[in-house]
């Protein structure tokens, strides 16, 4: 591998990191302020939340079209490209 590539994915990996991290903070402090209040529920650990996180992306979009996303797009937008006005 050139220097190039590798500086590359080491950077999306750093940035990956940081994102997981940022977003795992955000939802630990988000639950643990709202929900106990609100709804009587315990608060949360770091890890907890990213498997909330987790979780939820998996019930709602998937991880993109590769880990079953929204395939009927490209077929809806086949059919609208077909459509008269």
């Amino acid at each position: 591998m050139s220097g190039k590539i590798i500086f590359r994915v080491l950077k999306v990996a750093a940035i990956a990191i940081v994102a997981f991290t940022v977003f795992g903070f955000v939802v630990t402090h988000l639950w643990n302020y709202l929900m106990p209040g609100l709804f009587g529920l315990r608060t949360v650990t770091f890890w907890q939340a990213v498997g909330l996180m987790v979780l939820g992306r998996l019930l709602i979009g998937g991880f993109g079209p590769r880990f079953g996303g929204a395939p009927w797009r490209r077929h809806m937008a086949v059919r609208w490209d077909k459509m008269t006005p």
